[in-house]
């Protein structure tokens, strides 16, 4: 299965935004850049900026696409679509 993943890099002079994963998620008590899965007819964008409201409270005023990274964690296969 190939999870399609929206993931933020949000800078703020030298700091970058990480949270940490919930201890009974997928890779709980990790830290990660912010998102989240993409809904089937969403671009990228699209679902970050959902994501990043309901998650943090963040209203994204502009974005722009920076990479892809696929990878297979052995149980779950993502597609990590990083956006700045």
């Amino acid at each position: 299965m190939l999870v399609k993943v929206a993931v933020g890099i949000i800078l703020r002079n030298d700091s970058v935004f990480l949270a940490l994963r919930k201890a009974g998620q997928h890779q709980g008590g990790m830290w990660e850049f912010p998102g989240g899965k993409c809904e089937a007819s969403e671009s990228a964008e699209t679902a970050l900026v959902r994501e990043l409201e309901e998650e943090c409270g963040i209203l994204v005023k502009a974005c722009s696409f920076f990479k892809v990274i696929s990878h297979d964690y052995g149980d779950k296969k993502v597609e990590l679509f990083f956006i700045k």
